[in-house]
């Protein structure tokens, strides 16, 4: 399966609050101020795709390491 759509993505992936840090991430209670629109799956559970949310921070980028990360010599 290829890349999503820019459209269909949630700011929250890429969020440095996405672990807790506001109340969607901690306990799915919709962000107050944020543009949603509900999603109903086919089992009938509903979810959010959210296009703004006010408590969005970019989540700083952080060097590869582990596995298949860049070997440097020196």
């Amino acid at each position: 399966m290829g890349r999503k759509k820019k459209s269909e993505e949630q700011p929250c992936w890429d969020c440095s609050r996405a672990c807790g840090g506001c109340s969607w991430s901690a306990d799915l209670t919709p962000v107050p101020g944020w543009t949603a629109v509900p999603r109903i799956w086919e089992d009938g559970d509903i979810s959010w795709r959210i296009i703004h949310c006010p408590l969005f921070r970019k989540e700083p980028r952080r060097k590869p390491r582990g596995k298949g990360a860049p070997q440097h010599d020196g």
